[in-house]
């Protein structure tokens, strides 16, 4: 298997490019020679192109422009907003092409970046390797496909913190899918949805797994708020993920960082996170959460 025939999809609409800097640096650092897709705002692409022309690094730069998120700030829609989202899920409750037309334009981000992955994987089907991510805060120490075989490899966050302890969590689940199923699935790890890699197999099928459960959830839940999470946790825990592998964030190839307190963490001479067995993290995500940390990183790259 050759890992450099990956590609990695990150969504950058809204942010400056410097926000992405330390992301595209540290990859570039770390030898990934696939493609990099990086969603902006057409708006955006000119200053993109000139901050990071698809010359500037050792992998394929690739902007795709996209929409997520523009309609919402359209006036007439943030000023009858409750209005239209009722009668959008009157008229297209069973219409699921239409429905997904719809929240590619009217959902948050989070759920409609969902879409525009899925059409960029679908573009590339003879890639072996994916990966799904955030990009204004995540880094990498090493090749994010170095270590990975096939299976969907999904980043658990500090597993002392459950998702009943966590408000964020419990709010997003429970306004879907009720006390229920909260108090069902509450005593598990909370699992990042910012970071989601794998074969392209298991992370396509991921993708249809997400969408087909945001078109089966009602429009008006869909539009409310940022759920994507919310989802992944139930649909994770559900057991509706094929050859799923829970990353934990001391031992894996994703360390998601946010939820431990800075002292609980071990670093190298150079600063470089560690895992349990003395090896160097790989794909890091949520180190922003962490001042002194991210300071550290940002005297590095930039």
């Amino acid at each position: 298997m050759d890992i450099n025939n990956g590609v990695i999809i990150g969504g950058a609409t809204g942010y400056k490019p410097e926000r992405v800097e330390i992301f595209l640096k540290s990859l570039n650092l770390a030898q990934f020679k696939g493609k990099v897709i990086l969603l902006v705002y057409e708006s955006d692409l000119a200053e993109y192109e000139r901050f990071y022309p698809p010359s500037a690094f050792g992998f394929e730069l690739i902007y795709r422009i996209s929409r997520i998120g523009l309609a919402r700030r359209v006036r007439w829609y943030r000023t009858f907003k409750p209005l239209i989202n009722r009668l959008f899920e009157r008229l297209y409750r069973t219409n699921r092409h239409k429905k997904a037309e719809l929240l590619k334009k009217f959902a948050y981000p989070h759920v409609s970046r969902f879409f525009e992955f899925l059409q960029c994987l679908e573009q590339l089907p003879e890639t072996e390797f994916v990966m799904l991510t955030d990009t204004r805060d995540v880094y990498f120490q090493q090749h994010p496909f170095r270590q990975i075989r096939n299976g969907l490899y999904l980043g658990i966050e500090n597993p002392a913190v459950t998702l009943a302890q966590d408000s964020y969590s419990t709010g997003w689940i429970r306004d879907v899918y009720g006390e229920k199923v909260l108090s069902e699935i509450g005593s598990n790890p909370i699992c990042c949805a910012g970071v989601t890699l794998g074969d392209y197999q298991s992370v396509r099928d991921y993708l249809h797994t997400m969408l087909n459960e945001f078109l089966d959830l009602p429009y008006t839940v869909m539009v409310k708020s940022n759920y994507d999470q919310g989802i992944h946790n139930r649909l994770l825990y559900a057991n509706r993920f094929a050859r799923a592998i829970r990353c934990l964030p001391q031992s894996s190839v994703i360390s998601t960082v946010g939820l431990f307190n800075y002292t609980d963490l071990t670093f190298n001479s150079a600063h470089e996170l560690l895992l349990t067995d003395g090896s160097k993290a790989t794909v890091i995500h949520q180190y922003d959460r962490h001042k002194d940390w991210e300071e550290r990183v940002r005297g590095q790259f930039l």
